[in-house]
């Protein structure tokens, strides 16, 4: 949750229920998604650089939306 809340600037319990619920879901969809434990890790660790390094990707996810494959 402390890596969405840099790209928010916004405050209060509005902003901070909607980045809980984008953690819950990020970490939903993973864990779902993951094989085994050391996959589990290293597909958070994926998506969370993807979001330090792209914020473009949560604007989309904040959206419920896919993000665009770069071209």
């Amino acid at each position: 949750m402390e890596t969405l809340k840099k790209h928010f600037p916004s405050s209060g319990e509005k902003a901070l229920s909607d980045i809980k619920n984008i953690a819950i879901r990020l970490e939903e969809k993973t864990y779902a998604a993951a094989t085994s434990q050391e996959d589990y890790v290293r597909k958070i660790s994926m998506k969370m650089l993807t979001v330090e390094n792209n914020k473009s990707n949560l604007n989309f996810a904040c959206k419920g939306e896919k993000s665009p494959d770069p071209v």
